[in-house]
């Protein structure tokens, strides 16, 4: 196994194919790498990165963990710039650390694509220290898409606590970026609030907001919980 392995890949193609355990490791793929990690079946504790048009694919992962060990662990798994592709297909549920300040970022950016289509379910396990963690989704810039089409559950176990110590997660799209996830169902912890035009308004409701703030607006002082935005409205 490759864990706790910090893999920077930028020319040629990287054989790693015999490899099942990434558990805590990082991969950073970059334009013109090229990586097999076709075996792999545990990322728990890991951070994935594709820039500049890189496509980083890990197909046998059904499960991530955020699997903190100790207070102020930050991982991610992330797309930045066009054609930057990260795809786990067959992933079918996120779960957050058990630390403070434990978080994880899905981020989308500058045209880039994070596919987490299969995945049902994102949460924090009732177990641990609730302060300050998060799981955060974000897709920002033209092109840039997360998608998260089964996606049914969604928790933050500690979103509305008042101690001063709570961090809200997250589902933003902005400056034309899109999250899909048109089967959530279940919201715990967060209300929605839509950013839309008043042609829009009424389509963005239909797609969960509870609220509408109209485009050029003034976002009210505590910030959002949820933030949605359809493809296109500007």
């Amino acid at each position: 196994g490759a864990a706790g392995t910090v893999f920077v890949i930028q020319q040629g193609h990287v054989d790693l194919s015999q490899l099942s355990d990434l558990s805590g490791g990082t991969v950073e793929l970059r334009r013109g790498g090229d990586v097999d990690l076709s075996a792999v079946t545990n990322i728990d504790r890991a951070s994935l990165f594709a820039y500049d048009g890189a496509s980083l694919t890990l197909p046998s992962v059904t499960g991530y963990t955020h699997a903190s060990t100790a207070s102020n662990q930050h991982r991610w798994l992330r797309a930045d710039g066009v054609g930057s592709q990260l795809s786990l297909p067959n992933l079918a549920t996120i779960t957050g650390g058990t630390h403070y300040n434990a978080r994880l970022f899905i981020e989308a950016w500058r045209g880039g694509s994070v596919d987490l289509n299969a995945v049902t379910g994102i949460g924090e396990p009732n177990s641990g220290d609730l302060r300050w963690r998060s799981i955060n989704v974000s897709a920002e810039g033209i092109g840039s898409s997360v998608d998260l089409s089964s996606l049914q559950s969604y928790t933050d176990l500690s979103s509305g606590e008042t101690s001063g110590y709570g961090v809200y997660s997250t589902l933003k799209a902005t400056r034309g970026g899109s999250v899909l996830a048109p089967q959530l169902a279940t919201l715990r912890g967060a209300r929605v609030t839509g950013i839309a035009s008043p042609a829009k308004a009424d389509a963005v409701r239909k797609a969960g907001a509870e609220s509408i703030l109209e485009r050029n607006a003034t976002p009210p002082e505590n910030g959002f919980d949820v933030l949605t935005q359809l493809p296109g409205d500007s």
